[in-house]
């Protein structure tokens, strides 16, 4: 019972009854306003279980809370109360992403907001630099455009990245520096809670030169034909289709997702790519996660610029930043999340993981790791990553990499 003795009960218990009232308590910053347009059940109409659990899984997913507590009332014979009862997490944080690993050096400073004013809507800036070398980003989300599942993206980045490329005994055998001013603007529609379809626009206003190389890599690039730096102008439109959901409680993740992503640039160089990527999630006994990512990618590009880069710092830990270039590529990796503490304030998780990927030379790599994650419930995408990969190569040394967010 309750304090004005009311009987809980079950979801399965209440199936049927009317709905009496709907109580949200506890907020501080969030409107109510968005709690009920996650919510699938209503006042005044028949009690659905199924509807009443996604409503709950819909709020959790928000990840705007740190306590999500939720419970039903038998108010009279066939009516119900359902009480929902929030607690608001720090959702204005500052931007510091730290990563090391694959021999680079990745800073990046800004703010971050993913509730603004209390309404759901996200908003960041941020300052990046990679191995020496500035880029800036500024973006603006509306996950619910009109009320409606409806998510609107836009955003406008001005970004400088130097490439090396390397041979199979990882020497530099040349690179390159792209400067990109890029405009984009992406609308996904989510039709089921396992289905979202979704439609984008990039423009891109590219420049490739030699300006950030070092003195290696220019007489390198002497040797080599290969390698255009004229400016490229290119409007891709893509196309991008969601199945499967990832479900978020706090930082354990359950569930599956799969995503495609159709690319095809229009410009100076067209081309066209396609991404495949998958994620799954298992929750294990004694507080365990394990994770599985599956990326496959395709690209018609011949601009060596466009390939695939790949390397330690975002796809196979333990090997240099950018090592691999490549056509195709089958990315895979695993991570078992051990929670050793777990409280409203931290929580501290014990990682092993794989890393491996196939590329369409006919060449594989692979390492084996582990780490530990340190996270906080109170602070909305606060996190602290370290590993320390092994490469299955005898030319690749062991390394320590660090983040501040999880691999995936």
């Amino acid at each position: 019972l309750n304090f004005d003795g009311e009987k809980i009960i079950s979801p399965l218990d209440a199936d049927g009854k009317v709905i009496n009232n709907i109580k949200i308590s506890g907020l501080t910053r969030t409107h109510e306003s968005v709690i009920y347009q996650e919510l699938l059940i209503r006042k005044d109409k028949i009690f659905k279980s199924g509807d009443y659990l996604e409503s709950v899984i819909r709020i959790k997913n928000l990840t705007l809370f740190y306590r999500v507590e939720t419970k039903i009332y038998l108010v009279e014979d066939n009516r119900v109360t359902v009480h929902f009862h929030l607690l608001d997490r720090w959702t204005l944080v500052p931007i510091f992403d730290v990563r090391t690993g694959g021999g680079s050096k990745y800073i990046s400073f800004g703010l971050t907001e993913r509730n603004i004013l209390g309404r759901y809507q996200q908003g960041s800036f941020s300052w990046t630099q990679l191995d020496g070398v500035n880029s800036y980003s500024l973006q603006w989300t509306e996950p619910r455009l009109l009320k409606r599942r409806i998510m609107l993206n836009i955003s406008a980045s001005s970004s400088t990245r130097n490439y090396s490329l390397y041979d199979d005994k990882v020497e530099i055998i040349g690179g390159f520096t792209i400067k990109s001013n890029s405009y984009l603007v992406y609308l996904q529609k989510e039709f089921l809670w396992w289905l979202f379809w979704g439609v984008g626009l990039e423009l891109n206003d590219t420049s490739f030169s030699e300006k950030h190389l070092t003195k290696k890599q220019k007489l390198a690039n002497e040797k080599r034909s290969d390698l255009s730096f004229k400016p490229a102008n290119v409007t891709t439109p893509f196309l991008k289709l969601t199945l499967g959901r990832l479900n978020y409680d706090q930082f354990f993740i359950s569930g599956y997702q799969s995503q495609v992503q159709l690319r095809k640039a229009i410009g100076d160089d067209p081309f066209l790519d396609l991404i495949f990527s998958n994620k799954f999630f298992w929750l294990l006994p004694f507080s365990s996660n394990v994770g599985l990512q599956v990326k496959v990618g395709y690209t018609s590009a011949d601009l060596i610029q466009y390939q695939f880069y790949l390397g330690g710092l975002s796809h196979v830990r333990g090997y240099l930043n950018n090592q691999f270039m490549s056509h195709k590529f089958l990315q895979a990796n695993f991570e078992n999340r051990l929670a050793l503490i777990n409280t409203t304030w931290i929580t501290l998780q014990h990682v092993v993981f794989s890393d491996n990927l196939f590329l369409s030379e006919k060449k594989s790599v692979s390492s084996l790791g582990t780490g530990i994650r340190i996270r906080s419930r109170r602070i909305t995408n606060f996190g602290l990553r370290f590993d320390y990969a092994v490469p299955l190569e005898d030319k690749m040394k062991a390394s320590l990499s660090f983040r501040v967010k999880q691999f995936f």
